[in-house]
């Protein structure tokens, strides 16, 4: 039975991704009380409406977005989006239960770890070609209904949803949430741009 090895590297690099950024949110950033963005951020504002777990109102909110993804969008794109949907609460279940302490930790290299863990299982993510769900499939619809930039959308619905638990939140918090947004997406954009495997092909072919 031929193996096809890209595949292989895409589950796994869906897979990590997906793990590594729930154990960001579950053992750093939330523990930690920093303000949190997307549809982990959303939930956490609705848990405080509505007493049920956090990692449940997110697979909650995640089915929702992945429901309308399919009507609006189509069956493709659903598809690549199932799976992390799935995944990511019952992850970040698991990562709220350990009984990890990061309270002696400096907020500031509690900062630079969540945002570097949570740099690197989104850029995993979107390295494997598959969208990290959530808000994603809300500002693709936007895009395909309105033609509204998915940029934007992401982060008009980021800035919302900071600023709502701003009302609640320590200022620290907001900013702390905000610095490692800005560690995450720099760390991200490393990753996405990292050309190891072109490299590697480029290196064997020169020795044929």
């Amino acid at each position: 039975m031929k193996i096809n090895i890209h595949m292989v590297v895409t589950c796994f690099q869906m897979i990590m991704g997906t793990v590594l950024t729930a154990a960001a949110f579950g053992m750093v950033i939330i523990p930690r009380g920093f303000a949190v963005a997307g549809v982990t951020g959303f939930s956490k504002v609705l848990t405080g409406l509505i007493p049920i777990p956090l990692s449940l109102m997110v697979l909650i909110v995640n089915m929702i977005l992945f429901m309308c993804g399919f009507v609006f969008v189509g069956k493709e794109f659903a598809s690549k989006t199932v799976v992390i949907s799935l995944l990511f609460p019952a992850t970040l279940e698991f990562f709220m239960q350990l009984s990890f302490d990061c309270s002696n930790q400096s907020d500031i290299i509690c900062i630079i770890i969540g945002g570097i863990m949570l740099g690197s299982g989104v850029g995993l993510i979107l390295r494997s070609g598959a969208s990290c769900g959530g808000f994603d499939i809300f500002a693709v619809i936007l895009n395909k209904k309105f033609n509204l930039s998915v940029g934007m959308v992401l982060n008009i619905c980021d800035a919302v949803i900071i600023m709502t638990q701003a009302l609640t939140n320590r200022p620290s918090s907001t900013l702390y949430g905000i610095l490692v947004i800005t560690v995450s997406a720099r760390v991200a954009n490393l990753l996405i741009n990292f050309k190891v495997m072109e490299k590697v092909r480029t290196d064997f072919s020169l020795t044929k």
